[in-house]
């Protein structure tokens, strides 16, 4: 498949600069070694060379060059299609859960604080209970995020 349109135009800058070296080597040296009756016409040639190069690559940008159009379906097809992430779903429920305990306190007294201490308690049998977050300053809104990470970071520790 082709480069994009909108990559292309260093390399052909380059190819143009390679060009213009080549040709004025060889013109220099044809200029020298031809003799004073042939030197305007080795100069002819040679910027007559250099404008048919221009001419034919304006020509075949503007007649539709299959280099510049974009690609068919067929093209489209025969590059690798990008997988779709498959996403737990216990890890979409979970944060489902954290964003709803975000937003209302009771939600999280109710359902992700028990799930909580169920968790500390099979991590850690015989162990101590893990203490309940502060109460945050408006009474309907659940803990931060910060006060979250804390106590499942307590969950995670070893005892």
């Amino acid at each position: 498949m082709p480069p994009p349109r909108e990559r292309r135009w260093p390399r052909i800058a380059a190819g143009y600069i390679i060009l213009l070296l080549v040709l004025g080597g060889i013109t220099a040296f044809a200029f020298e070694t031809a003799g004073p009756a042939y030197q305007p016409l080795v100069l002819r040639l040679a910027v007559a060379l250099l404008l048919a190069v221009v001419l034919l690559h304006i020509r075949s940008h503007f007649r539709g060059d299959p280099l510049w159009d974009s690609p068919s379906t067929f093209e489209n097809a025969l590059a690798p299609e990008r997988v779709a992430p498959k996403f737990d779903g216990s890890l979409v429920k979970l944060r489902g859960e954290l964003a709803d305990s975000l937003k209302r306190r009771a939600y999280f007294d109710r359902v992700l604080w028990p799930r909580l201490e169920a968790i500390a308690a099979e991590s850690n049998p015989g162990g101590d209970d893990i203490e309940p977050p502060p109460k945050p300053r408006f009474g309907w809104r659940g803990p931060s995020l910060a006060v979250l990470a804390g106590l499942i970071s307590r969950l995670e520790e070893p005892k």
